[in-house]
């Protein structure tokens, strides 16, 4: 998948449309998807208006999720979505397209173990 230069937004919409094929692939019956992304979380939910050139791949995630039993999305704080985090960055430095991690590394399982804590972590950025 391709998705080019985009805004963060659309991004966003295209992860979680590559995570509920996948799920959906794994016939996984009960997912709760969490996303630092608030205005994600009110378009898929029906809760606000989107532009229309947005609307196929809105349509598509909502007819995905339609095909799973129960499935949840809900907002978190970007502070307790450190594991998504790492692996933008992680994605960012590979090359284009769908990366799939097989086996979980030392520091991707201490972050998702602070974020099912919802441990915060002070962010340093570089200047």
């Amino acid at each position: 998948m391709i998705v080019g230069i985009t805004c963060n937004f659309i991004a966003e919409l295209w992860g979680l449309r590559e995570c509920l094929i996948r799920a959906k692939d794994r016939k996984m019956e009960k997912i709760v998807v969490k996303t630092d992304s608030k205005a994600m979380v009110h378009t898929i939910k029906g809760e606000s208006g989107s532009r229309p050139k947005d609307d196929t791949l809105i349509t598509d995630c909502k007819a995905i999720m339609s095909q799973i039993r129960d499935i949840d999305i809900i907002h978190v704080l970007r502070e307790g979505n450190q594991c998504a985090d790492y692996l933008v960055n992680l994605g960012q430095t590979s090359d284009w397209g769908t990366m799939i991690v097989i086996q979980l590394s030392e520091d991707i399982k201490t972050l998702l173990e602070k974020d099912v804590r919802s441990v915060a972590t002070r962010r340093v950025y570089k200047s």
